[in-house]
Formats: C-alpha cells, structure tokens, sequence
C-alpha cells in the first residue's frame, strides 16, 4: 500500500526514501497541514530482528506499538485528527 495523498485535511509533503532493513522495506511519510505549521509524520520502525511495526508522529507526541501495517497506521492517524479536531484548528501560523 502508498501513502495516501491527503489525510483529512493534512496533505502528503515527502515520502522519505524506501530503505530495507532485513529484507523489508522501512519507509516515512511527512504530512502538513495547510494554513498551519501542524506535521503529521507516519514512520516505519525495525527491531534487530527486522520485525516492523509504525509509528504516528504528531507535533512532539507519538502513538506506537502494535501498529503492523500501513493501513493501521493511517487509520489511527485519521483517529488522533478527529479527537484533537479543536486543538489542530486553533494551530494556525
């Protein structure tokens, strides 16, 4: 699966190079909020076994363990936008 182009109204910035670990692709996602200076980052994370599970980076708080595909991923993230709705639109530059 791709990152998505739009997740609510974060858009999609960069897609950092696919680099392996073991085998298996690790790869991040760097989303902005337009009008603000929000970024919503979704990050691959390897252990020494080249087990990989993501993490959701937003501002300086983070939401990880368990999370084993991309698609998890982008559902919590559109979690954690919905419940902080208020908090990210008072966040304008």
């Amino acid at each position: 699966m791709e990152f998505p182009k739009q997740i609510h109204d974060f858009m999609l910035h960069d897609v950092a190079g696919k680099w392996t670990y073991k085998g298996k692709v690790l790869q991040s996602a760097n989303y902005i909020r337009l009008g603000s200076r929000m970024n919503l980052f979704i990050q691959t994370v390897a252990d020494k076994e080249g087990n990989l599970e993501y993490i959701i980076r937003l501002r300086d708080s983070f939401v990880r363990g368990g999370i084993s595909t991309l698609e998890e991923a982008i559902q919590i993230a559109k979690e954690i936008i919905e419940e902080n709705k208020l908090f990210i639109e008072k966040s304008l530059l």
